[in-house]
C-alpha cells in the first residue's frame, strides 16, 4: 500500500527539514520514499519570467494566485501531485507539500478512493511567519490534520519528533 503524508505549517516552521529528518529515517529502514511540492510546477512554469529564490511575500502571492487560476481551469496542482503518486511503487511514502485545505481534502478523497494510506501532519513552530496576503498561506493552519509535530528545541528534538511520529504512523 502507499503512504501519502501532507506536510503542512507556516511558513519556516520547519517543514521541509522535518520531511528531509523522516525520509532519513525511513531510508535506514529501507523504505522508499518521494518528496513533492505542488507548487514547484508552477515554479517551474514561472521560472523564464520570474526569479521567486527570494519567497518573499510578494513572491508568495505570485505563486498562490497562479497556482489556484491554473487548479480552477485544469486542476494542474492536484493532478501534478496525482501523476508523482501513481508512479511510486507500493510500500512506498509520498510526502507531499500542499497549502490549501480544500486541496488536501480533494487528494485525501481521490487517494483513497484508490485504496492508499492519507495522513495530514502540521509543523507547529513558534519561529513560523504569520503570513496573510495570500489565499494558501492565509488558510494554512484552518485545515484538518491527523498529527501535530512540534518545532520549537534543537534539531534533535525535531528529530526525536519525527521518530515518534513515524512510529506512531506504524511506519516504522
Amino acid at each position: 500500500m502507499k503512504t501519502i503524508i501532507v506536510v503542512n505549517g507556516k511558513p519556516r516552521a520547519g517543514k521541509d527539514t522535518a520531511v528531509e529528518m523522516m525520509r532519513c529515517i525511513l531510508w535506514d529502514q529501507q523504505i522508499h520514499t518521494t518528496s513533492f511540492s505542488s507548487i514547484q510546477p508552477i515554479k517551474d512554469l514561472l521560472a523564464p519570467v520570474a526569479d521567486l529564490s527570494a519567497k518573499t511575500p510578494a513572491d508568495r502571492k505570485l505563486l498562490s494566485v497562479v497556482g489556484d487560476a491554473l487548479q480552477e481551469h485544469s486542476q494542474f496542482r492536484t493532478n501534478a501531485a496525482l501523476g508523482q503518486m501513481h508512479a511510486m511503487r507500493d510500500g512506498s511514502v509520498f510526502f507531499l507539500h500542499i497549502r490549501e485545505p480544500d486541496l488536501i481534502e480533494l487528494l485525501r478523497q481521490e487517494c483513497l478512493s484508490y485504496g492508499w494510506r492519507f495522513e495530514r501532519v502540521f509543523v507547529e513552530s513558534n519561529r513560523a511567519e504569520d503570513v496573510q496576503n495570500n489565499p494558501s498561506d492565509a488558510n494554512v493552519a484552518t485545515g484538518e490534520y491527523d498529527h501535530r509535530l512540534y518545532n520549537n528545541g534543537t534539531l534533535a528534538e525535531l528529530d526525536q519528533e519525527c521518530f515518534e511520529l513515524l512510529l506512531r504512523l506504524r511506519l516504522i
